[in-house]
């Protein structure tokens, strides 16, 4: 709070504008700040578009992001007449898996609000009454299709903000991550012709795999985003029918997926599965390559067409806490 200093063109008036209150959020590789003000001025003001523009400059590295070991320069002028967005350059690249941008977004509003960008102008004229408490919200987002989603760049801001004729200028603390990032794994749900009341390990059913039925002889879960390099831990318990011929086979790929095009990585796993006639303990931990973004997990029997298999309390889950853990 401290940090803040305000700035007026008129130097021996009164202040017009005093911060109540300033908070900062992490949400992923998302820093969102919001500013609590009091309007101070003895007249009525409204602000339009044009009345309303922010300066922002910042050194922005992150050294869990092999690009961003090295501080990057970055400045942008916003002028709300038009837009309450603006991105700048932070590493230029033809090739769009190395290109990163950071957007910074502004908004305002009379009453403290959950989703301030869902309409970009709603907020405009902004009318402050002599005492009127405000708000304003500033979302700054790293965009890189491999990093922009979980790690953001650090370093502080110097933000100046303009409204009419008084300044504002804030030093904003962004030097250190709030929590590690990571996105939450739901496997896709089985389809109800794909369960087995016969045979299950937890009550009620299991997914069973069938060699002689075609197209059941193999299930695969929706791809799911993960985080690049994590340890990730795949647990199940599996039921193989005595007689089974073939080969039953769990299989974990990996995968890239870019603004433009998709990858198949080296990496994952694929194990066969032996043991018959008894419920068997599976667990296999991982660790994904720096490039990967998307994993597959697929069960499958082959090279015949006799025999049964079931998979029950199927898990996936980071070896490390996610944020909400911590």
């Amino acid at each position: 709070m401290n940090m803040l200093i305000l700035y007026y063109l008129i130097v021996s008036q009164p202040p017009q504008l005093i911060l109540l209150d300033r908070r900062i959020s992490q949400e992923n590789s998302t820093w969102n700040i919001v500013y609590k003000i009091k309007y101070c001025g003895e007249e009525k003001i409204e602000l339009l578009g044009p009345d309303i523009d922010f300066e922002y400059k910042a050194w922005v590295s992150n050294s869990s992001c092999p690009p961003h070991i090295i501080s990057k320069k970055i400045a942008m002028k916003i002028n709300l007449s038009e837009i309450n967005s603006a991105q700048t350059t932070v590493i230029a690249n033809s090739n769009d898996r190395n290109r990163c941008q950071e957007r910074i977004n502004a908004s305002f509003s009379l009453n403290l609000e959950e989703n301030p960008f869902k309409n970009k102008i709603y907020w405009i004229p902004l009318k402050l009454a002599p005492q009127q408490e405000f708000w304003c919200y500033l979302k700054i987002q790293h965009e890189h299709f491999l990093y922009g989603t979980y790690d953001p760049l650090l370093g502080e801001r110097d933000i100046k903000i303009r409204l009419g004729n008084i300044y504002f200028l804030d030093k904003i603390p962004l030097e250190q991550e709030n929590y590690s990032a990571q996105p939450k794994i739901t496997l896709s749900k089985i389809p109800d012709e794909r369960k087995d009341t016969r045979q299950f390990r937890s009550t009620p059913d299991s997914l069973c795999l069938t060699a002689d039925v075609q197209g059941f002889q193999y299930f695969r879960f929706d791809d799911l985003p993960v985080k690049y390099g994590s340890e990730l831990k795949l647990s199940f318990y599996y039921l193989i029918a005595i007689g089974t011929e073939g080969s039953c086979n769990v299989r974990v790929m990996e995968y890239q997926d870019t603004p433009s095009a998709w990858y198949r990585l080296d990496g994952g796993f694929d194990e066969q599965l032996i043991i018959e006639g008894r419920w068997k303990y599976f667990e296999q931990i991982f660790t994904l390559g720096k490039e990967t973004t998307t994993i597959a997990i697929d069960f499958r029997i082959t090279g015949a067409n006799v025999g049964e298999m079931w998979i029950d309390d199927i898990i996936l889950e980071y070896t490390e806490k996610a944020p909400e853990d911590q």
